[in-house]
């Protein structure tokens, strides 16, 4: 267990971390006058995807790191949703408001989309839904399609393209955003700090933006910012697949579970990840569930339960196969989902993760 003092030494190195990013006098970014929240997105997204989907980075020869643009793009749709679809105006770039000639370059089609997916914790969440199994109406899918586009271009020829120091640089043969080896391995180590700092970062300077009419409250640029795209612990498809079951075993304890009874356990706690993906929802036992709580089962656990973690899987990619095929894609870092093996492929990204965590986070290890 990691103790306060190691925390507290964690905590200011991702702050300053942060400062050297964006005020350091040699800096990467400082000299960058930030017009526009551009920078702070791309910067989160980046750590989003180094705490949640690092097997998405893909290294290079030279020690460098490319993270699939797409996947970037996806991201700052669920960023902008709730602000863009907020029934106040949110601006979002110097001298922006309601009648502005130059809006944001997306800005139209993101009030394209939150008239469909409203800014709140329900609408995030069905947008989430309909995009990861592939439910979009045609209209939709064309809307959301242009969005991506959009967003894309606007990366390359914004942040990309106008942050010093080329720390990002954009690979066209891979349609990827390629990073410094070393600034990935701080966002690996760091990000779960650094998106905070991010985020109030990006908070205060919707208040600057706003201040020439009326500042819009840093307090309330953060709840929209922190916006879930679920509904908190939404394990509502994978409770229904596990009930079609005729026996349900706790994945912990081998324990049968009464279906009246059945508790869904994130392997990876919710207070940790923050994660409703198919892959981290298992059927346990409650007073099992309640024993686990916020810890991370221990190595040996998970060797001694992978035969039913694995079964479970199955089921549920058969059960929910879109959503569950493009949740562990993403997991594993796989451009398309494995044809084969994909079970003891998915299991050693879901051992290694919960082992990285475990030891980045100082998290509680528990065995029955």
């Amino acid at each position: 267990m990691v103790s306060a003092a190691a925390l507290n030494k964690t905590r200011y190195n991702a702050v300053r971390f942060c400062i050297t990013i964006w005020f350091n006098t040699d800096g990467k970014v400082n000299t960058d006058r930030k017009t526009a929240s551009y920078k702070l997105a791309l910067l989160r997204s980046l750590c989003a995807i180094a705490q949640r989907e690092p097997h998405m980075a893909q290294w290079t020869q030279d020690g460098n790191v490319d993270i699939p643009l797409g996947r970037i793009a996806d991201l700052w749709i669920e960023y902008y949703l709730p602000l863009i679809g907020y029934k106040e105006f949110v601006p979002q770039n110097r001298g922006e408001n309601l009648n502005s000639k130059r809006p944001i370059a997306f800005r139209k089609l993101i009030c394209q989309l939150a008239e469909i997916y409203p800014s709140t914790p329900a609408g995030l969440a069905q947008f989430v839904a309909d995009r990861d199994r592939d439910k979009f109406p045609k209209k939709t899918d064309d809307l959301y399609t242009e969005t991506i586009k959009k967003i894309t271009t606007t990366i390359i020829k914004g942040p990309v393209c106008y942050t010093s120091g080329n720390i990002f640089q954009y690979n066209k043969s891979k349609k990827s955003i390629t990073i410094n080896g070393e600034l990935w391995r701080e966002l690996v180590i760091l990000g779960h700090w650094i998106e905070n700092s991010l985020i109030i970062n990006w908070a205060e300077l919707i208040n600057t933006f706003s201040r020439s009419t009326k500042p819009f409250p840093v307090t309330k640029s953060i709840e929209l910012l922190l916006m879930q795209p679920q509904f908190d612990r939404w394990v509502t498809p994978a409770k229904n697949a596990f009930k079609e079951l005729q026996t349900v075993q706790c994945v912990w304890s081998n324990k049968t579970i009464h279906q009246g009874i059945l508790d869904i356990d994130h392997a990876i706690p919710f207070s940790i990840r923050h994660d409703n993906s198919l892959w981290n929802l298992l059927p346990s036992d409650g007073k099992i569930n309640r024993l686990k709580s916020d810890k991370l089962p221990t190595n040996h656990l998970l060797s001694k339960q992978k035969d039913l973690i694995i079964y479970y899987w199955q089921h549920l990619y058969t059960k929910e196969h879109n959503l569950f095929t493009i949740e562990s894609r993403r997991f594993m870092g796989e451009k398309s989902f494995p044809k084969n093996n994909w079970e003891n492929q998915l299991y050693t990204t879901f051992i290694e993760t919960i082992e990285h965590t475990a030891f980045r986070r100082g998290v509680e290890r528990w065995s029955i």
